[in-house]
Formats: structure tokens, C-alpha cells, sequence
């Protein structure tokens, strides 16, 4: 009978073994379906810490252009448009210049045309 106490005690410290193994089993399941929960928020808030830093980025260029700050390639267009279109005026002073100096030239031929025809005329 002893023989049998024995080995039925070896039996149930076995199916206790059997039961920790199970429980720890379903531990680590629980456990690691924690961990990937835990992982899809952590990447949840870091497109938002993404999303937050672009959208002040944006907002401090934004500031910037109103304070009138100006990157590179908008200080290049804006002087090279200033550059074209200070060599535009020069031109039209130019061609400015040489009407009035026609027109001048005109006027004195008349003057002069006109001199001529009341000096013969008398």
C-alpha cells in the first residue's frame, strides 16, 4: 500500500509539474501578446511625435516668412528678379533717352527749317 501512496504521490507531483508548465506556458503567451500591444502603441505615439514635429516645423517656417526671413533659393529668385528688372529699366531709359534726343533733333531741323523759310522770306 505504501508502494502505491508513493507512486500515486509521484503521479500528482507530476500532474502539478505538468500544471506549472502549462501556466507558465500561458504566461508567456499572455506576456508576449502584452509586449506586442506595448510595441504598436510605442509606434502609435511616435507617428504623433512624427506628425507634432513636422507641423511645427512647418509653423516656424511659417513664422520666419512672416518675420520676413527668406531661405536660399528664395533670396536667389527675388534677386535675380530684381537684377532683371533693374537691366529692364536701363533699357527702357535707353530707348527713353534716344526718343527725346530724336525729337530734339526733329524740333531743331523745323527751328531751324522754319528760320530758314522766314529769312528768305524776307
Amino acid at each position: 500500500m505504501e508502494k502505491v501512496h508513493i507512486v500515486l504521490l509521484g503521479m500528482a507531483a507530476e500532474v502539478n509539474t505538468i500544471h506549472e508548465i502549462a501556466g507558465g506556458k500561458s504566461q508567456a503567451k499572455n506576456l508576449g501578446s502584452k509586449i506586442n500591444q506595448l510595441e504598436l502603441d510605442m509606434m502609435k505615439q511616435e507617428e504623433k511625435l512624427y506628425v507634432a514635429e513636422f507641423q511645427i516645423q512647418l509653423m516656424e517656417r511659417k513664422v520666419g516668412q512672416a518675420s520676413g526671413e527668406r531661405n536660399n533659393l528664395e533670396e536667389i529668385e527675388t534677386t535675380k528678379m530684381i537684377k532683371e528688372l533693374e537691366n529692364h529699366l536701363d533699357e527702357v531709359k535707353r530707348e527713353e533717352a534716344s526718343a527725346i534726343a530724336q525729337v530734339m533733333f526733329t524740333l531743331e531741323n523745323q527751328f531751324f527749317g522754319l528760320n530758314y523759310c522766314i529769312a528768305q522770306a524776307n
